[in-house]
């Protein structure tokens, strides 16, 4: 494992360094972790087998770069990351071709012609034009929870990928974006697979279509249930005749996924379709290939401070492929009832309070968060006084209590029949009020409520 940061308390201050030191053609899983920060630098992992570059967070760790066309005028050099090799996965980061509208051909990704099991799990791919490209049918790619955004043919070539719970974002009016446009006539791969994705617009753009194929035979992208916005139409009229092309859907809806929607210049496959069970399939889609990642937890459970008869929540974020499982701890032993991202103990006790952690897992690993310290302190019982103002009212002060549970105030002539004369939401101490119901004789309780 390598750290990098800017700051020097890493092993490397440049990604591509780190890289570097890779032996060629290696075989040893090598994770690269990233601090975060704006790593100005253009990356390739050339002949690096096995890399896992993972970012301190996603907004957090970019890598960043203004490499275009007019710099570079070749597909093979204007990018900011480029996957030449096997088994090279991105996690939690962003990546950002900085060149701005306009500014012709700029890719924030490129997977190389070769370039297989290629995973990008959580991460903001940002360009215009021509934002990721995955060269031919030999590239091969999956990704999981990620934003891909541009403009113009802002996903293309002849690769073979697959997506899910991705949000792909136009952001100009009339763009277009899967665009499979390989150099032969045949695209020779099954093409661009989305499941459960979203396809947006940046606000006030206008019209856009899904994409379109140049033409080229078989040229497939493929839409399993996934929501798409109103001002994005079918496929351009390139895309004729539908004979020649594989411009497929099944279950997409509006963005609410309230009402299907239809698709201009595509086929709208039957739900007995073997292609819709071929596409939902990511092994299927990628010719036999399981992705795998192992987890990573982005955001740590936190300390707590809770009254006895409270409630604990404590939170944890991670990512994983697949989906990672859960099981809290307390003081180093397992909470039976607590598997999920969040640990909830109500009506807490002395007992309850302790060293909290999570063990994060999947086939692919473990993670084990950070430490979360919970305190559970006793609940004060809060004192009553009465100031009489001659007028027949009370002015009553509640004090010494704990700060934080709602309070309940009731009256009573008798201490059998009690009626309630205020209710507050979580007071700080003390309180006063003015009782102004003029029994002769009267009696006062509060009650804590959790």
């Amino acid at each position: 494992n390598m750290i990098v940061s800017q700051d020097n308390s890493g092993d490397f201050v440049t990604i591509q360094g780190a890289i570097d030191s890779v032996p060629a053609n290696n075989t040893t899983p090598t994770l690269i972790n990233i601090h975060n920060g704006t790593y100005t630098e253009i990356v390739e992992a050339h002949g690096k087998n096995n890399l896992l570059l993972r970012g301190q967070s996603r907004s957090g760790t970019v890598i960043a770069y203004a490499n275009n066309g007019n710099l570079n005028a070749n597909t093979h050099l204007e990018i900011v990351f480029k996957a030449n090799a096997n088994n090279v996965s991105l996690d939690n980061l962003t990546l950002d071709d900085t060149s701005g509208f306009g500014a012709s051909p700029a890719e924030a990704l490129m997977i190389e012609s070769g370039a297989g099991k290629f995973i990008c799990n959580n991460v903001t791919i940002e360009s215009y034009q021509d934002t990721m490209l995955a060269n031919q049918n030999s590239s091969q790619g999956y990704f999981n929870n990620c934003l891909i955004a541009g403009s113009v043919d802002f996903i293309w070539g002849g690769g073979n990928l697959f997506f899910t719970n991705c949000q792909v974002l136009w952001l100009t009016q009339g763009g277009e974006g899967p665009n499979p446009s390989p150099s032969s006539s045949d695209i020779n791969s099954n093409g661009f697979d989305f499941v459960n994705c979203s396809l947006t617009t940046a606000a006030g753009i206008g019209n856009c279509l899904v994409g379109r194929t140049r033409g080229i035979t078989n040229g497939n992208t493929v839409l399993i249930q996934c929501l798409v916005s109103p001002n994005i139409g079918g496929w351009s009229s390139d895309a004729l005749p539908i004979a020649n092309f594989r411009n497929w859907y099944y279950g997409c809806s509006n963005l609410t996924a309230t009402s299907a929607i239809t698709l201009s210049n595509g086929v709208q496959l039957a739900a007995n379709s073997a292609n819709v069970g071929n596409a939902s399939s990511a092994t299927s889609w990628l010719y036999g290939w399981t992705p795998a990642l192992s987890p990573n937890i982005t955001a740590q459970p936190t300390n707590e401070n809770v009254s006895a008869g409270g409630q604990i929540s404590l939170t944890v974020g991670a990512t994983g492929i697949p989906n990672p499982t859960y099981q809290w701890q307390l003081n180093g032993v397992s909470i039976s009832s607590a598997t999920n991202t969040t640990c909830v103990i109500t009506n807490a006790s002395a007992t309850n309070a302790g060293t909290y952690s999570v063990i994060v897992s999947n086939p692919s690993g473990i993670a084990v968060s950070s430490n979360a310290i919970v305190n559970v302190s006793p609940v004060s019982r809060p004192v009553l006084s009465a100031v009489f103002n001659g007028s027949g009212q009370l002015s009553i002060t509640v004090a010494g209590g704990t700060v934080g549970p709602d309070y309940l105030v009731q009256l009573s002539t008798n201490l059998t029949d009690w009626q309630t004369l205020l209710l507050t939401n979580s007071p700080p101490q003390p309180f006063t009020f003015t009782d102004t119901s003029y029994f002769s004789s009267r009696f006062y309780r509060v009650e804590l409520l959790q």
